[in-house]
């Protein structure tokens, strides 16, 4: 594989895995792991309640809560499960003390009728734990969140593709993606590649799909640092095979001490990627060129350190040599090859163990950086047909570096058994610099003229009030943020400086739920901006593309509102429901247009509209019927500019309806069977549907794709090391679909997978 540093890679990875040494411990207050008696296993989703309701969390995929910030005293603990007796502990709270409770629960049937059943107001609209993504064995943070309401993944087809979201119609590019904290979006307009982040990897995923300060597309975060209070020694390890002749293993470990937890992931993906599918006549083709070679290797930690100070730090490094073959019905490119490498890192220390009356503030540090390179040599071979194919030659090869820092605090003003209202601030800087070069010297010397500087600076204040009144629970949270940006094209200029842009965007959301109840309702206006990439500003001109230095950029709007049920249906078998509208204004919508010498330029359209409505049912069960989940949803994305002759076109690429079925059943206890069905409507798929200049009405059809999967858990010894088989029937059915025009996905796939695992608490008393 070229020109990738694996013994560099592999030092730094053994070297995470073994690094254990800290500073004596700070006090976490009050935290705890939740078991099954029976099994030993970590229960999930266990809700604590303190002191009769009057604070509350939820256990992780690991067993593990905690509360960071009591005072000292006396604390009861009430602990409850679906399908397990109620469990109470005490506890005496000292200040400067770490208490640490390993909580057993034992199955119980349990009345649904006497069953409360809590809502945490605190999750966002869509949550993807740990457990879920073992359970499910998704492969990156891309499959994980495919089957959500308002979620469109985007991807070319073949192993390790490159795979970005949206959200709600918004184009990918706007939605926001935090790793731990730190958004991994560029200022090149690039949209985050999903497909990058291994699912082992990964403790946490939340889906928040509303427009907010600083994210107009939606937020997605990721966690990868390990929970708080986490106590946990465990290794896991798995090797999968795909047709056709693909092979993927992953190897993940993880370290506990009472100071800190320690976790590193690689994942190594070697694939020919060539695969078959239908065309457009129903004539079966074989996609050349998509071999890969992939790796990807994570780590992060949590430290305790003295002064109540906490530090937490995650690094990644991804890279991909990959063949890069050419949109269906252009001449074939079996020799074009497109390598890149991207990294990330940061360190973050917090006070958020100190003492109540101290607000927690909390520094971060982080940096990331890509290299990309791709090539298309002039002649080139047709393996299928023996023929030269002659293209015009490129090798264009990239550079983005950005660094930056962030500071966020937050101070509580009022604090009662009946309201708290906390102020919230934050400030961030990034300095970002992107460079282009065209190596093969066949169009201009550089896609941007050279390097582009952008100094960017946002600071961001809010109040999140709770009260609870008439037996509710109820919530408002209000945002304000102000972004400053600055391009350049020789260095950096200061963000604040003339010629630079100032926007202001703004949240307010209001949610009830009832103290101890199972429903909860929202409703939500935010506005955001989304400044134009500076790769569109500064393209320079050529034969077929041009830039646009007056860009403007895009504003958004959104209006949206849900509710929320659970209710338990019998023992040990719960159902959640949601239902959610939202409607999205944008002005200025930046689209690719062509002039009329047949040069493309992006463009800000005056405006366009979304609307829509996502709804969710899933229902988990213990006995034979494991998970039964679906969602659907509705949505319509136009050209709404007045007076325009293109008035109700439609936003390329957004269907308007798409769902997703998940059926999983449990033959017996340790093996599973699930279906799962993906649909989409017809799509248009150019942008050019806005332009004048092009013809109207291109579209990828509808579709629908069928799955199949397999699971057996072995256990090697009770608690103790298990081994899981699985296998998997993707398309089962072959069909023809694109989820990007012209690049064909599989058709039907065949997969098997082993995965060890084993895990022992540690720490816990």
């Amino acid at each position: 594989m070229r020109r990738i540093p694996v013994l560099l890679l592999s030092a730094l990875f053994a070297a995470s895995v073994v690094f254990s040494t800290r500073a004596d411990p700070a006090p976490v207050l009050l935290a705890g792991r939740v078991l099954d008696v029976e099994t030993s296993r970590p229960l999930a989703g266990a809700h604590i309640v303190l002191d009769s309701g009057r604070r509350m969390t939820v256990t992780d995929a690991r067993g593990v809560f905690s509360f960071p910030d009591l005072a000292s005293g006396r604390r009861e603990l009430a602990v409850r499960h679906i399908g397990y007796a109620t469990a109470r502990r005490s506890a005496r709270v000292r200040e400067g003390e770490t208490i640490r409770l390993l909580i057993e629960l034992e199955p119980a049937a349990v009345v649904a009728d006497t069953l409360s059943y809590s809502i945490p107001a605190e999750r966002a609209p869509y949550t993807i734990t740990a457990g879920e993504i073992r359970e499910h064995a998704w492969p990156d943070a891309a499959e994980a969140i495919r089957h959500l309401p308002g979620v469109r993944v985007r991807e070319s087809g073949g192993p390790g593709a490159r795979k970005t979201v949206s959200l709600r119609g918004a184009r990918p590019d706007h939605v926001r993606v935090e790793v731990d904290g730190v958004p991994v979006n560029d200022g090149a307009g690039e949209a985050v590649d999903l497909g990058a982040l291994p699912a082992n990897a990964i403790r946490s995923i939340e889906i928040d799909p509303r427009t907010r300060p600083g994210a107009p597309g939606g937020l997605i975060r990721i966690a990868t640092v390990p929970a708080p209070g986490a106590a946990l020694n465990a290794i896991r390890a798995s090797v999968t095979g795909q047709a056709p002749r693909a092979v993927a293993g992953e190897l993940s470990v993880t370290r506990s001490a009472p100071s800190g937890t320690v976790t590193a992931h690689a994942r190594f993906l070697d694939s020919r990627g060539d695969f078959e599918y239908i065309d457009e006549s129903g004539e079966l083709r074989a996609r050349s060129n998509n071999q890969r070679e992939r790796l990807s290797v994570n780590a992060s930690g949590e430290h305790v350190l003295p002064a109540d100070l906490t530090a937490r730090w995650a690094a990644a490094l991804d890279a991909t040599d990959a063949g890069s073959p050419a949109p269906l019905y252009q001449p074939p490119a079996p020799e074009a090859n497109l390598d890149e490498t991207s990294w990330r890192a940061q360190i973050s220390f917090a006070s958020d163990a100190g003492a109540p009356t101290r607000p927690p503030l909390r520094l971060r540090l982080f940096s990331a950086g890509r290299h990309r390179r791709y090539i298309n040599p002039e002649y080139q071979t047709d393996p299928s047909t023996g023929q030269t194919v002659r293209h015009t030659p490129a090798d264009v090869e990239d550079d983005d570096l950005r660094a930056g820092a962030d500071l966020d605090s937050r101070l509580t003003l009022v604090h009662s058994d009946e309201l708290s209202l906390d102020a919230l601030a934050s400030a961030e800087l990034t300095l970002e610099r992107f460079r282009s070069a065209d190596r093969a010297g066949a169009g201009a010397s550089s896609r941007t003229g050279g390097a582009i500087h952008r100094a960017a600076a946002g600071v961001e204040t809010g109040l999140d009030a709770t009260a609870r009144r008439f037996g509710l629970r109820w919530r408002a949270e209000m945002l304000i943020r102000n972004d400053r940006y600055r391009d350049a094209r020789d260095a950096f200029a200061a963000p604040w400086s003339p010629g630079g842009g100032d926007h202001t965007g703004g949240q307010l959301a209001v949610r009830v739920s009832p103290l101890a109840g199972r429903w909860s309702a929202e409703l939500s206006t935010g506005s955001s901006y989304a400044p134009p990439s500076f790769v569109n500003r500064f393209l320079v001109e050529s034969v077929f593309a041009l830039g646009n230095p007056e860009l403007a950029p895009e504003r958004i709007r959104e209006l949206q509102g849900g509710v929320t049920v659970t209710q338990p249906l019998a023992a040990g078998v719960t159902a959640s429901a949601s239902a959610r509208a939202f409607a999205r204004a944008t002005d200025d919508l930046v689209v690719w247009r062509r002039n009329w010498r047949g040069q493309y330029f992006p463009d800000n359209l005056a405006r366009a509209g979304a609307r829509g409505l996502e709804m969710s049912l899933h229902m988990r069960g213990r006995s034979w019927l494991r998970v039964l989940a679906g969602s659907f949803t509705w949505q319509r994305a136009v050209n709404t500019t007045p007076g325009s002759p293109y008035r109700g076109n439609r936003i390329p690429f957004q269907p308007d309806r798409f769902a997703s079925v998940l059926l999983e059943l449990a033959p017996e206890r340790a093996t599973t069977v699930a279906v799962e069905l993906h649909a989409c409507s017809r799509r248009f798929s150019r942008e050019s549907n806005l332009d004048p200049y092009s013809a109207a009405g291109a579209a990828l059809d509808s579709y629908a794709t069928l799955d199949l999967r397999l699971r057996r858990e072995l256990s090697l010894a009770s608690p103790g090391p298990t081994i899981a088989l699985s296998a998997a029937v993707e398309n089962v059915t072959g069909v023809r679909y694109e989820l990007l025009e012209r690049m064909p996905m599989p058709g039907r796939t065949w997969s098997l997978r082993v995965a060890f695992r084993h895990e022992s608490p540690a720490g816990a008393r």
